[in-house]
């Protein structure tokens, strides 16, 4: 975040783009915690599943789309324990949070991380922000390569490479 308000996010090829914030992610007239996206995505790429849990209400939902559960419908993740859980199941064996974007009542963001079975994994996200933590998050979730994950955790054996297959 620079003195003047403003949020540097970078895209995949480094592309610098300034996004002017209102009051440092303050959503003008609005009361309450700010949620801090810095320890956010601390407590991700630092693997604390607790500190990552803790961000989240304690009725949060998580809606999923993946390979999975397609459009139109969805899965969802309810609570802090069931999000524990399903984050738990997500095997990422390290990782990357980047795109940031800070918009007060909603921030966005993508993971990048590897399963331990050399699977590549991206999702994209979306969040609803209340009273300092994540109330509602939409998430798309791609990946490639050889998996041998059991299908019925929801990561399906794709049998296409999804990053090196040319379109």
């Amino acid at each position: 975040m620079t003195t003047d308000g403003r949020a540097t996010v970078r895209d995949p090829g480094d592309l610098r783009l300034d996004l002017r914030l209102h009051g440092r992610g303050r959503v003008p007239g609005r009361r309450g915690p700010v949620f801090d996206l810095t320890g956010f995505v601390r407590a991700r790429e630092h693997r604390d599943l607790g500190a990552r849990v803790a961000w989240y209400a304690e009725d949060a939902d998580i809606h999923v789309v993946d390979p999975a559960s397609p459009p139109p419908g969805s899965r969802t993740v309810h609570g802090r324990p069931a999000i524990r859980a399903w984050f738990d199941s997500l095997d990422a064996a390290g990782g990357l949070v980047t795109d940031l974007v800070d918009g007060g009542d909603v921030v966005a963001f993508t993971e990048r991380w590897t399963r331990r079975d050399g699977t590549s994994v991206v999702a994209a996200s979306t969040a609803e922000v209340r009273d300092g933590l994540v109330a509602v998050q939409r998430t798309v979730l791609a990946w490639g390569g050889a998996s041998t994950a059991d299908p019925s955790d929801g990561w399906t054996r794709l049998g296409k490479d999804l990053w090196t297959t040319a379109g």
